[in-house]
């Protein structure tokens, strides 16, 4: 499946090349009249966020309507790429993979719907690396299609029905399917109750925030010390891990974030650099890539 991926990315950019270029305007971020920095992106990823859970140290947001747009730049890319023969052939050969492989026909818009998914719909999972608990959020709108298509059952507890993924529990709630191994993990979720892993992304410079989110306390993440402290030459007291991608206007934005103090082999070279107080309040003062 890779493979075709790439070959299909290359021949699509091969073919718009030979059309011309084309001038676009990039998505940039704006500066707002209280001279903030605003994202190039509409989408908000906050109501996801809301879900996570106390004890959640790690989560990864999908914001609503990216799937959309993802498969909407997917069907473009093989468009382009079957204008030529080879192309072609390389894209009959993928779908043929995905539809004998995959539990259906991922590049068909219309299959999502089928199967109780929604495109425009965000995704998420939070996870407590301390306890080992996940709890995740799927874009599904049809409860009895996705039981069909992931060979689940319904079990009823105290009134409540709740679908069953193997060992977990789910149910539709706030307008988000959350599911868990826990029950009570279930339900703290959708009460959204606020969590540091919120609070924390909430407080992120604006340009640090995207269409996908990864966020880590990783001062809270127990078996991350080790590797946390092989970094200390570069940075110190790591407490924060951001990594975030925009998805617009044919273009793929990403950004790595680490909040910490400047080791050794770093401070001694930042002090000798004229930076401009405009550039130390991007990424809210922290390392930014």
């Amino acid at each position: 499946m890779k493979k075709y991926m790439i070959a299909i990315a290359c021949i699509a950019a091969l073919a718009s090349c030979d059309k011309g270029k084309k001038t676009a305007e990039k998505a940039e971020s704006k500066v707002t009249a209280d001279g903030k920095t605003a994202p190039a992106t509409d989408t908000d990823t906050a109501d996801i966020w809301a879900h996570a859970p106390k004890s959640s140290a790690v989560g990864i947001v999908i914001a609503d309507g990216t799937f959309e747009r993802g498969l909407d730049i997917a069907q473009e890319m093989i468009r382009i790429a079957s204008l030529s023969p080879q192309g072609k052939e390389l894209v009959a050969e993928m779908r043929k993979e995905i539809t004998s492989n995959g539990p259906f026909d991922i590049l068909d818009p219309a299959s999502y719907g089928k199967n109780g998914l929604s495109l425009s719909k965000g995704a998420a999972f939070f996870l407590d690396p301390a306890n080992e608990e996940v709890v995740a959020i799927f874009p599904v709108t049809d409860r009895e299609a996705f039981m069909k298509l992931t060979k689940g059952k319904t079990e009823e507890i105290d009134g409540r029905k709740f679908d069953r993924l193997q060992e977990a529990y789910c149910i539709e709630g706030n307008g988000r399917y959350v599911c868990a191994e826990k029950v009570e993990l279930v339900d703290e979720a959708l009460a959204k109750k606020g969590s540091p892993l919120a609070d924390k992304t909430k407080s992120l410079a604006p340009e640090l925030r995207g269409d996908v989110e990864l966020v880590a306390l990783l001062d809270k993440i127990p078996h991350a010390k080790g590797e946390l402290d092989e970094m200390a030459p570069v940075l110190t007291g790591i407490k924060t891990g951001v990594l975030s991608a925009r998805i617009g206007d044919g273009q793929l934005t990403m950004r790595g974030w680490a909040e910490g103090t400047p080791g050794s082999l770093v401070a001694s070279g930042l002090k000798e650099l004229p930076f401009d107080k405009s550039l130390r309040q991007l990424g809210g003062g922290a390392a930014s890539t």
